[in-house]
């Protein structure tokens, strides 16, 4: 294909030439598809430049063809617009995985840095929680000890006097010990039971109610496989990427959200358990939306 025959191709679609030309000659797309061997929704999908579901390329320049022909349609210079349009396809799907792979090697990288953060933060924490109040050491225990006999002489029978009332309430509880050892290893959990105080969790209950209020919920159905990217209120991106056939996406976050769906007509929106019309959005463009949808 030549700069010359590039230079001469429409602005617009292929998908969207085809569909005009079927409706200038009033064939609508049921009798399209009955002359084509084909359903409407392949019909459909081929006028949206949307080849996933028309098998080998083959088959799709077969199509294309047969389009000219019930049209008279220039075919030389329709296929020549197929073939850039599906080099440009293959560079934008290259591209777009090259970025996702980057974009994951990032994150990566940016937990295993948060990871080495947190260690040295509660390494450090440990050490100054250790350090925070130091044990006597042993010359200030027996700097003590030294200077308890240069107080008044007074002092000193009283400090004998207690010595020998701990020794004697020492041998006593040493023989009630030996004793009776299941009676008091029975009556220290009853008081400690009884010493316990009531639990209750008003505080905490009542924030999960109130961080629930400014909660809202999207929840997507794809019917086939669609591109789609959606930011939340404070423009952080929540979502990206193609999502295959039959997955179910759910997310939570401070609304209003910005959407872009690639294929939207194959997608079941739902914002808070409500279904959302998208009937009016056309389906050969991007659909770009906010949630909840303005009035």
């Amino acid at each position: 294909m030549t700069e010359e025959v590039l230079a001469q191709e429409p602005t617009t679609g292929l998908g969207e030439q085809l569909a005009t030309a079927r409706e200038q000659h009033a064939v609508s797309v049921d009798e399209m598809a009955h002359k084509l061997k084909l359903t409407a929704k392949q019909i459909s999908a081929i006028e949206c430049d949307d080849y996933s579901q028309l098998g080998p390329v083959t088959f799709v320049k077969g199509h294309i063809r047969s389009y000219c022909r019930e049209f008279n349609l220039n075919e030389a210079q329709l296929m020549s617009q197929f073939r850039h349009q599906r080099e440009e396809t293959e560079k934008r799907m290259q591209s777009f995985s090259r970025r996702t792979e980057r974009e994951a090697k990032d994150n990566r990288l940016m937990l295993f840095s948060y990871a080495i953060i947190a260690l040295i933060l509660g390494s450090s924490l440990f050490i100054w929680w250790q350090n925070r109040e130091p044990a006597p050491t042993e010359a200030e225990t027996s700097k003590t000890v030294v200077e308890t006999p240069s107080q008044e002489n007074s002092t000193v029978p009283v400090v004998t006097e207690r010595k020998a009332a701990n020794q004697i309430n020492l041998a006593e509880t040493s023989q009630l010990s030996n004793d009776e050892p299941q009676q008091t290893s029975s009556q220290e959990p009853e008081t400690t039971l009884a010493e316990q105080p009531e639990v209750t969790k008003p505080a905490v209950a009542e924030k999960k109610k109130n961080t629930k209020k400014n909660v809202s919920t999207i929840v997507m159905t794809f019917k086939d496989d669609s591109w789609v990217e959606i930011f939340d209120a404070d423009g952080e991106r929540v979502a990206f990427g193609v999502k295959k056939k039959g997955y179910v996406m759910t997310l939570d976050g401070k609304a209003p959200f910005n959407v872009v769906l690639g294929k939207h007509y194959i997608v079941d929106v739902e914002f808070n358990d409500e279904l959302v019309d998208m009937s009016h959005f056309p389906t050969n463009r991007l659909a770009k939306f906010s949630l909840p949808l303005s009035e």
